[in-house]
């Protein structure tokens, strides 16, 4: 037993020296909207431009194979608008929009396949994510001054059910918190001093419902996130010279 856990150890060192290891940061931006169950509500919500930020790290598995994990700060939103107001003078109906950009701490795992030459390598990648909700702000954009009256133009988002004594500028959503998905897309890499500029295109398809089984009437309140992404980072290999 001793033997082979020796001989195991020697592997996974041997592995560690010979595989490279690289760090990326990155940042850029991404289109974020709802995937409805219905073609009526989908009509109702618009697609929201936001931002992320974070690091990843590669390994690679073979020569053009790799894996990479990464810990993103990664802003996904969405818009409600047709939403109808009952003002308090003359039970006039306005209608407004509401602009959600809710922020995850977000962990991709995702298996690259590269191309091409060491200048430039065009690549290919899929993979799992993991998304935990953070906070998150709602900005109402609405013609009525009334609307504006009553309500301010930004709003701090929480998650969870409101407390007791909670405050009227916090909008509180009582939504599942983490949020699964599988990424898929590609991007290329150019040779740029001792690592790779890497500008990546990326599609997360959300496969958590954004509304918890207890609500009323779930059916209608079928909302999953989408993200289109496009970053640009540098890929290092560590212990480069």
């Amino acid at each position: 037993m001793k033997k082979i856990f020796l001989v195991c150890l020697s592997c996974l060192i041997s592995y560690g020296v010979v595989a490279q290891v690289s760090i990326v940061p990155k940042a850029g931006i991404g289109l974020g909207w709802l995937n409805a169950k219905t073609k009526e509500i989908r009509k109702s919500q618009e697609s929201v431009l936001g931002f992320l930020t974070g690091v990843g790290v590669n390994i690679s598995l073979t020569k053009n194979l790799s894996l990479q994990t990464e810990l993103l700060y990664t802003q996904k939103g969405f818009t409600f608008n047709d939403l109808a107001f009952i003002s308090v003078e003359g039970y006039a109906i306005s209608k407004f929009d509401v602009v959600y950009r809710l922020n995850y701490l977000e962990l991709p795992i995702l298996l690259r396949r590269t191309f091409g030459s060491k200048k430039l390598q065009p690549y290919l990648q899929a993979g799992i994510s993991v998304g935990y909700g953070l906070n998150g702000k709602a900005k109402v954009k609405s013609d009525d001054e009334l609307v504006h009256d009553l309500f301010d133009a930004e709003n701090k988002v929480r998650f969870g059910q409101i407390p007791d004594g909670g405050s009227g500028d916090i909008i509180y959503l009582d939504i599942n918190r983490v949020d699964v998905g599988l990424q898929a897309g590609g991007g290329l890499l150019y040779k740029v001093g001792k690592g790779h500029l890497n500008v990546d295109v990326r599609f997360d398809y959300g496969l958590t419902n954004m509304y918890k089984s207890s609500w009323i009437n779930v059916d209608n309140n079928y909302n999953k996130k989408r993200l289109l992404a496009l970053t640009l980072g540098y890929q290092l290999p560590l212990g480069s010279k």
